[in-house]
């Protein structure tokens, strides 16, 4: 009963920022590759901060338009990254960010070879 009175403009304005968001995918892709090597690289807490950064919006935004697992995963991440960096001595948490990172970059890059062109 409620979607009778839904608004079309609603979906209209969220398909446009779905859109925007696989439209910047790619750029968003190669922000968390550098952050990602650059932690494999330094292992610095602000190697670790710049990637938290990536990640943290990419959780929101993805998840907000309905990229639901893209924004699971990187929610995930956020809160290891989080872990990492509130108690660096957890070697196999850095470690398990970076593999869960690709596997999160995969998945983007999938949403970017299926989106309409």
């Amino acid at each position: 009963m409620l979607d009778q009175n839904k608004d079309p403009s609603i979906d209209h304005a969220m398909a446009a920022l779905r859109s925007r968001f696989l439209d910047t995918l790619d750029h968003r892709i190669l922000e968390i590759e550098n952050a990602a090597l650059a932690c494999r690289a330094k292992h610095t807490a602000s190697s670790y901060q710049r990637l938290a950064h990536h990640i943290h919006k990419t959780a929101g935004v993805a998840a907000s338009f309905g990229f639901t697992e893209v924004g699971a995963r990187a929610q995930s991440i956020d809160v290891m990254i989080d872990q990492l960096l509130s108690d660096p001595s957890q070697r196999a948490c850095a470690s398990r960010v970076l593999t869960d990172v690709e596997m999160l970059l995969e998945q983007m890059e999938t949403l970017l070879d299926h989106s309409p062109v």
